[in-house]
């Protein structure tokens, strides 16, 4: 699998960490990376992972295609079959891509709260080594 790195400054990480809400901030534990073009050592890894988990399509995960991978388990959908296929679980048999994106303009809090009762209780969350940070929570003051 490949990923992106990108070096930040503690300012950087912050507004980052804030543009991401929807995800938790973590560090891979025991993680091992290659990186390309370049002779150097990372000691930490910190990445974000989607706080509902990964989406599931007939109770396994699935993956976006566009994302090079080698060794994935995961199906890989395109995006218009990703959002076809969330189409039918949210809408119903039938509804596609652009009847998702339609219905999302219309009354995104209706189609927010279809998903919370059938999609988000079947995610799939990371099982690997996970460590969320902070590690512990900011005090008030």
């Amino acid at each position: 699998m490949r990923a992106a790195v990108a070096w930040v400054t503690a300012a950087q990480a912050t507004q980052l960490t804030w543009s991401e809400v929807s995800y938790w901030l973590g560090r891979l534990d025991h993680a091992k990376f290659v990186i390309d073009e370049a002779d150097l050592q990372v000691d930490e890894i910190f990445a974000y992972n989607h706080r509902l988990g990964a989406l599931c399509i007939e109770g396994a995960p699935v993956a976006l295609a566009a994302i090079p991978a080698t060794g994935r388990a995961a199906t890989a959908l395109t995006q218009e079959q990703l959002l076809a296929a969330t189409a039918e679980l949210v809408i119903g048999p039938g509804a596609g891509a652009q009847d998702l994106a339609r219905a999302i303009y219309d009354d995104m809090a209706d189609v927010v709260a279809r998903a919370s009762r059938i999609i988000w209780p079947t995610s799939q969350h990371l099982r690997s080594r996970w460590t969320p940070f902070p590690l512990e929570a900011p005090t008030g003051g």
